[in-house]
């Protein structure tokens, strides 16, 4: 019993932890917190949540246990609270009473009749807890998809995974009154729901997506969780099925609790990640020249030249041109020496004077700014750089110097 304590206290923490995370996040992206004050308080009554009841299991405390309680009996309303927003509609006026039952009851309850102590309280709840989720799963269901945006569609499947998922993992919670359950697995439901708020802002997916996303990040939890007890059995120990199934729960929370880390720097407008864009929102454009010099600033073109045409007298234009053009963006040495055997006699020519051009000047990438009056930018992207994402931002440079050139002219 005390390791399954142990696993206990170790998920809802990680739960607690991704839940402050994501409201640091939160307020340091969206100071204003416009359109996100209903997910703000289901994060925080959930952060509070978890924080409080991992020293309450471990201590024993009744006190902390009534906090815990009193926590836990605001869920059903801001659960409620935040589906409404996110289908920008009342729920029905049913369900309404029913939710602000739910929670006046059990929390003037918890103050009265001391919830923790009292089992027919808590399986009552666990139930009306059980219940408001199902309810919102089935708003989700019956939402009217033509009034909502694809964004918004989107977000409601996702939510409506999480909500199927978070039934069992919630009712988990009230182990000692089922007896079927050997770890508390609640912190995973609020983990998830945070890993796909902060997803569904980076990338678009279904729900098919998401399920793949989260069975996949199961699969190589259990490979992790196999792993550390192996490390800690000895290699010669007989395979343990138990300790391996006990720490996957841990290892789930603490690849869902990384990938909310990694998906808030994604949409964070200060993170790493977003250097590109905040370049290109304040780089110069009333001239090539000033654009380029601009290149400065970033890491992966802080190193280039600018070739004019009278620094390209040993090449011929319309001949480099041809490569160029089939490239359709920035021309590399890996590109040009995959055309070099070209049976296309021109193009192989093209391709070997590219070649030349990067060599000689020990550049990796070039990309043309004009061809009448030839102007070629090249750069040389350093060995760790991602090349299909620098590719694609020197793609972007190009025709956005390409268009400075010509209103410039």
């Amino acid at each position: 019993m005390a390791d399954a304590l142990a696993v206990d206290v170790a998920v809802t923490w990680a739960g607690a932890v991704g839940c402050i995370y994501y409201l640091y996040h939160s307020y340091m992206v969206d100071g204003s917190g416009n359109g996100t004050g209903q997910t703000r308080l289901l994060v925080a009554v959930m952060a509070a949540l978890l924080g409080i009841r991992g020293f309450a299991w471990l201590s024993d405390s009744s006190l902390l246990e009534a906090f815990t309680f009193a926590m836990a009996s605001w869920l059903p309303l801001v659960i409620s609270l935040f589906i409404e927003r996110v289908l920008r509609r009342h729920h029905p006026l049913w369900l309404k009473l029913f939710v602000l039952g739910t929670t006046v009851v059990f929390f003037l309850a918890n103050l009265i009749v001391s919830m923790p102590g009292n089992h027919p309280w808590q399986v009552a709840f666990a139930i009306c807890l059980a219940a408001v989720v199902l309810a919102n799963a089935v708003c989700l269901l019956a939402r009217r998809r033509a009034s909502l945006s694809l964004a918004e569609n989107r977000l409601a499947s996702a939510l409506l995974l999480v909500a199927a998922l978070s039934v069992p993992l919630v009712v988990s919670d009230f182990r000692y009154l089922w007896g079927h359950f050997p770890v508390r697995l609640g912190a995973i439901a609020a983990l998830l729901f945070v890993y796909v708020v902060l997803g569904s802002a980076a990338r678009s997916l279904g729900i098919v997506g998401w399920t793949l996303r989260i069975t996949g990040m199961l699969v190589v939890a259990a490979g992790l969780s196999a792993l550390f007890a192996l490390a800690m059995q000895g290699a010669h120990a007989k395979p343990d099925e138990i300790a391996t199934l006990q720490g996957l729960p841990v290892a789930y929370a603490w690849l869902l609790l990384s990938a909310i880390f990694v998906n808030s720097r994604a949409i964070s407008a200060g993170g790493g990640g977003n250097a590109f864009l905040r370049w290109l929102a304040h780089a110069p454009q009333d001239s090539v020249a000033a654009f380029r010099d601009a290149l400065a600033e970033l890491p992966d073109t802080a190193t280039h030249v600018l070739l004019a045409a009278s620094e390209l007298g040993n090449y011929t234009p319309s001949t480099l041109r041809r490569l160029a053009d089939i490239a359709d963006g920035p021309v590399s040495r890996h590109f040009a020496r995959n055309h070099a055997a070209a049976a296309d006699s021109s193009l192989a020519e093209a391709a070997e004077q590219w070649i030349e051009l990067l060599e000689r000047h020990e550049m990796s990438h070039a990309i043309a700014v004009n061809w009448k009056e030839p102007r070629l930018i090249l750069f040389n992207l350093p060995a760790t750089t991602s090349v299909a994402v620098a590719e694609l931002r020197l793609a972007i440079i190009q025709r956005l110097a390409q268009r400075i050139d010509r209103e410039s002219a």
